[in-house]
């Protein structure tokens, strides 16, 4: 009863979230969220394999993730991962990759958690683009009988690569929730400063379910 009380009320907050953008969806988005449940395989205890689809309905924009993390050790993470990426107006999709590591350092309440990933986005018709997104999310552990919930600040900034110049910076504000064994939820809010000047408000929804 409980799993399923908890998927619902995941499931709800997708659809509330989806409508509550429906209004802006024939105007130029300045707001958005990405949808993104995602299943985890644990191969081994230093080893899993994740697959996940993200949606965002307001830029038209959708993504297939899957990537493996190796735990080098309790502070150390290794990411390998593919990425097809689907983009409006476009007539060509993206084959793009997504490697780098994750450094964690941290005690019994708080963690600081630092991702560093190169992606590198192989386009047909276009110019390929590499870009160096590093991601610093700092937690704060709340610990009850059958529960976690952990909330954090983070700050993403994406270095061209290209032309070796800051290209985009994220910062903003999230919530991990382990409401069952095996089943997080994960809600945050950033506001995203491009090169160019435009400025967009994102949340981010993610529903990770572990399957073994």
């Amino acid at each position: 009863m409980k799993l399923t009380f908890n998927l619902g009320v995941g499931v709800a907050l997708h659809f509330v979230c989806l409508f509550s953008f429906k209004a802006n969806a024939q105007t130029p988005a300045t707001r958005g969220i990405w949808l993104m449940p995602t299943l985890q395989f644990n191969v081994s205890d230093s080893a899993a394999i994740n697959l996940q689809p993200g949606w965002n309905p307001q830029q038209g924009m959708f993504f297939i993730y899957a990537n493996s993390v190796l735990k080098v050790n309790r502070l150390l993470d290794i990411n390998l991962g593919y990425l097809f990426l689907d983009l409006p107006e476009r007539n060509n999709d993206e084959s793009t990759f997504m490697n780098g590591a994750t450094l964690k350092l941290g005690s019994r309440k708080f963690m600081l958690e630092n991702r560093n990933l190169i992606w590198n986005r192989f386009r047909t018709l276009k110019d390929s683009k590499h870009y160096d997104r590093n991601r610093a999310r700092l937690f704060y552990h709340i610990k009850f009988d059958h529960y976690k919930i952990s909330p954090y600040v983070v700050d993403e900034f994406w270095i061209y690569l290209n032309e070796i110049h800051l290209a985009r910076n994220r910062v903003g504000a999230g919530v991990s929730l382990a409401v069952v064994d095996k089943l997080n939820l994960d809600f945050s809010y950033v506001r995203q400063s491009d090169r160019s000047g435009d400025k967009l408000h994102l949340f981010f929804l993610v529903l990770i379910k572990s399957l073994n």
